[in-house]
Protein backbone atom coordinates (compact mmCIF):
# COMPACT_ATOMS: atom_id res chain seq x y z
CA UNK A 1 0.00 0.00 0.00
CA UNK A 2 1.33 3.63 -0.79
CA UNK A 3 2.15 5.50 2.26
CA UNK A 4 0.46 8.91 3.01
CA UNK A 5 1.95 11.56 4.59
CA UNK A 6 0.17 13.59 6.82
CA UNK A 7 2.57 15.94 9.16
CA UNK A 8 2.66 19.97 8.25
CA UNK A 9 4.63 22.10 9.06
CA UNK A 10 2.51 24.83 10.70
CA UNK A 11 5.23 27.47 11.11
CA UNK A 12 6.24 26.95 7.23
CA UNK A 13 2.90 25.52 5.83
CA UNK A 14 3.60 24.10 1.99
CA UNK A 15 0.70 25.86 0.60
CA UNK A 16 2.52 29.15 0.81
CA UNK A 17 2.95 30.11 -2.96
CA UNK A 18 1.95 26.48 -3.97
CA UNK A 19 -0.96 24.59 -5.16
CA UNK A 20 -1.76 20.89 -4.32
CA UNK A 21 -1.61 18.67 -7.70
CA UNK A 22 -0.84 15.46 -5.92
CA UNK A 23 1.82 16.92 -4.29
CA UNK A 24 2.18 20.74 -3.23
CA UNK A 25 3.94 23.18 -6.26
CA UNK A 26 3.86 26.32 -8.24
CA UNK A 27 1.40 27.30 -10.00
CA UNK A 28 1.50 27.60 -13.23
CA UNK A 29 -1.04 30.63 -12.66
CA UNK A 30 -0.33 33.64 -10.55
CA UNK A 31 -0.03 34.25 -6.63
CA UNK A 32 -2.76 35.81 -4.61
CA UNK A 33 -3.08 37.29 -1.15
CA UNK A 34 -5.88 35.65 1.33
CA UNK A 35 -6.48 38.20 4.08
CA UNK A 36 -7.90 38.12 7.24
CA UNK A 37 -11.52 39.57 7.26
CA UNK A 38 -11.76 40.73 10.56
CA UNK A 39 -8.00 42.73 10.14
CA UNK A 40 -7.30 43.28 6.51
CA UNK A 41 -3.80 41.77 7.37
CA UNK A 42 -2.00 39.28 4.65
CA UNK A 43 -2.35 36.05 6.34
CA UNK A 44 -0.69 34.08 3.52
CA UNK A 45 0.22 34.09 -0.07
CA UNK A 46 -0.90 30.85 -2.29
CA UNK A 47 -0.60 29.94 -5.85
CA UNK A 48 -3.26 30.22 -8.28
CA UNK A 49 -4.20 27.43 -10.94
CA UNK A 50 -4.37 28.39 -14.20
CA UNK A 51 -6.11 26.06 -17.15
CA UNK A 52 -2.71 23.84 -17.17
CA UNK A 53 -2.70 22.88 -13.68
CA UNK A 54 -6.73 22.17 -13.84
CA UNK A 55 -5.75 19.91 -16.79
CA UNK A 56 -2.90 18.22 -14.60
CA UNK A 57 -5.16 17.88 -11.97
CA UNK A 58 -7.64 16.19 -13.96
CA UNK A 59 -5.21 13.91 -14.94
CA UNK A 60 -3.75 13.50 -11.56
CA UNK A 61 -7.03 12.66 -9.95
CA UNK A 62 -8.46 10.44 -12.73
CA UNK A 63 -4.56 8.30 -12.00
CA UNK A 64 -5.70 8.60 -7.94
CA UNK A 65 -9.04 7.01 -8.28
CA UNK A 66 -7.83 4.31 -9.71
CA UNK A 67 -5.23 3.60 -7.59
CA UNK A 68 -7.81 4.27 -4.79
CA UNK A 69 -10.01 2.01 -6.40
CA UNK A 70 -7.84 -1.01 -6.32
CA UNK A 71 -7.30 -0.81 -2.24
CA UNK A 72 -8.77 -3.08 -0.42
CA UNK A 73 -11.52 -1.65 2.01
CA UNK A 74 -9.10 -2.03 4.92
CA UNK A 75 -6.44 0.32 3.62
CA UNK A 76 -8.88 2.89 2.66
CA UNK A 77 -10.48 3.15 6.22
CA UNK A 78 -6.48 3.15 7.30
CA UNK A 79 -5.86 5.95 5.16
CA UNK A 80 -9.08 7.34 6.54
CA UNK A 81 -8.05 6.89 10.23
CA UNK A 82 -5.13 8.57 9.76
CA UNK A 83 -6.50 11.40 8.37
CA UNK A 84 -8.84 11.79 11.43
CA UNK A 85 -6.24 11.07 13.46
CA UNK A 86 -4.43 13.95 11.77
CA UNK A 87 -7.21 16.69 12.30
CA UNK A 88 -7.52 15.26 15.90
CA UNK A 89 -3.89 15.77 16.55
CA UNK A 90 -3.61 19.30 14.65
CA UNK A 91 -6.81 21.01 16.30
CA UNK A 92 -5.69 24.06 17.73
CA UNK A 93 -3.66 24.60 14.38
CA UNK A 94 -6.96 24.12 12.39
CA UNK A 95 -9.02 26.29 14.40
CA UNK A 96 -6.68 28.94 14.81
CA UNK A 97 -6.57 28.97 10.64
CA UNK A 98 -10.34 28.87 10.46
CA UNK A 99 -10.49 31.46 12.69
CA UNK A 100 -8.56 33.68 10.71
CA UNK A 101 -9.16 33.01 7.67
CA UNK A 102 -13.09 33.29 7.91
CA UNK A 103 -13.33 35.78 11.03
CA UNK A 104 -15.41 32.82 13.07
CA UNK A 105 -15.63 33.16 16.85
CA UNK A 106 -12.93 31.15 18.74
CA UNK A 107 -16.39 29.38 20.14
CA UNK A 108 -17.92 28.72 17.07
CA UNK A 109 -14.91 27.95 14.49
CA UNK A 110 -14.11 24.49 15.53
CA UNK A 111 -17.55 23.39 13.75
CA UNK A 112 -16.00 22.52 10.24
CA UNK A 113 -13.07 20.92 12.03
CA UNK A 114 -15.41 19.19 13.80
CA UNK A 115 -16.85 17.78 11.05
CA UNK A 116 -14.03 16.94 9.37
CA UNK A 117 -13.38 14.41 12.35
CA UNK A 118 -16.80 12.94 12.45
CA UNK A 119 -16.59 12.60 8.19
CA UNK A 120 -13.09 11.03 8.54
CA UNK A 121 -14.54 8.76 10.81
CA UNK A 122 -17.61 7.76 8.65
CA UNK A 123 -15.72 6.85 6.04
CA UNK A 124 -12.85 4.65 7.91
CA UNK A 125 -16.11 3.02 8.97
CA UNK A 126 -17.35 2.63 5.46
CA UNK A 127 -16.21 -0.54 3.59
CA UNK A 128 -16.83 0.87 -0.14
Amino acid sequence: MKQYEFEVDFQNPPWVNNIFNGKWSKASGWVYAVNEPATGDELLKVGFANITDLDNAARQAKASQQEWCKLNPRDRASIFQKAGNWFADNRENIVEIVIRKTGAIHRLAPTSFVSSIKETSRAARSDH
